[in-house]
């Protein structure tokens, strides 16, 4: 059975020691640290025009694969998960780890300086790593299942990823998954800056996979692996699909209502599981035409904005590394226009990218 690890690294020191900025609106954190962070930021508040709009994910479900999520937890105080659900070896639901407290936090938690995307969603929390961060094929395979059997899920964050795309029963599982109708997104990998770094399964074709970008300026993260995927059945295909901040990213830690920055393409998937959310309880209230995993996709293509899309951005990016459709995909997303996308729906071809040059 395979061993998978998630794509988050411990927090790092770098050279940065100025003031930091966490939300659009430019408002100081609470949290400054002088030596870990260039940069803070809470992707969720770009959510908040989304929410003003009238959709903060009430009629989508939204499940996260982790190491769960601890009672009673202050930024679920609004809306307790639906259900949480142990498939490790150990004894206990808490997540002492941090991981998953973080991962579902900005997904859909609830705090004034690092909210999540969708708020009002239903929550499935399922433990399939341990605290000591451990976790089999076979408990994944355990938890797909059980989504399956549900059969109300719109949305499944993976935070995970390994190198083996070979792995056939996982992989064929999460393609199962997605034909049911899940929208599955996942990290794509911290292997960076080299190419053909993709892990699985978020270089799956299936699947929307999710790099790293940095906090302030929107540039694919050093170290959030690039394409092409490693499988040559899928090599024409651009991965990732999207990008999300992935450096200094703040959310929820266990036991505690206060916001915690971290990094990595793990710290990046979540931000866009939350917008797939808002993007499926946006088509449900607007009875779109058609909901599946392929709408949620098109609508984050669509509301996506590439760096570098302009002279100025490939003129300060010669070699490519950073604007690149395998570095980052369609780039960066608008969670209000993606909202919009949702709310219209009509089946539709759309070109990735949307124009040549």
């Amino acid at each position: 059975l395979a061993r998978w690890s998630w794509l988050c690294y411990v927090l790092q020191e770098d050279d940065a020691s100025s003031p930091t900025l966490c939300r659009n609106e430019q408002e100081r954190c609470s949290y400054t640290p002088t030596r870990r962070y260039r940069a803070l930021v809470a992707p969720g508040a770009s959510a908040r025009p989304a929410w003003a709009a009238g959709e903060a994910g009430a009629n989508a479900t939204v499940a996260v694969f982790d190491t769960g999520l601890g009672v009673g937890h202050p930024h679920f105080r609004h809306k307790e998960p639906a259900e949480r659900i142990n498939w490790t070896s150990e004894k206990t639901r808490a997540d002492t780890f941090g991981h998953g407290t973080f991962i579902a936090s900005l997904i859909s938690g609830a705090s004034n300086e690092c909210p999540g995307f969708a708020p009002d969603a239903t929550m499935l929390v399922h433990k399939v790593f341990t605290n000591e961060q451990v976790s089999y094929t076979s408990w994944f395979l355990d938890a797909f299942n059980y989504v399956l059997w549900r059969g109300d899920v719109d949305v499944l964050n993976l935070s995970v990823g390994g190198p083996d795309f070979a792995d056939r029963p996982f992989g064929d599982k999460v393609r199962e998954v997605v034909a049911s109708g899940v929208a599955v997104v996942s990290a794509i990998g911290n292997d960076g800056p080299a190419w053909g770094t993709l892990n699985s399964p978020g270089d799956a074709v299936e699947v929307i996979g999710v790099g790293g970008s940095e906090a302030r300026s929107g540039r694919v993260c050093t170290l959030s692996s690039r394409g092409a995927p490693l499988n040559a059945a899928w090599a024409p295909r651009a991965k990732p699909d999207v990008v999300a901040p992935g450096m200094g990213v703040l959310s929820g830690v266990p036991g505690s209502g206060a916001c915690h920055p971290n990094h990595g393409t793990s710290v990046a998937s979540p931000s866009i599981a939350g917008v797939s959310t808002l993007i499926a309880s946006a088509a449900r209230r607007a009875g779109a035409s058609a909901r599946n995993p392929a709408m949620v996709r098109q609508c984050l293509l669509e509301a996506s904005t590439r760096f570098g899309h302009n002279a100025t951005g490939r003129d300060a990016d010669p070699r490519g590394g950073a604007s690149s459709l395998f570095a980052q995909g369609a780039g960066g997303v608008d969670p209000l226009k993606a909202v919009r996308c949702a709310e219209a729906y009509a089946p539709r071809a759309t070109l990735v990218p949307p124009s040549l040059d």
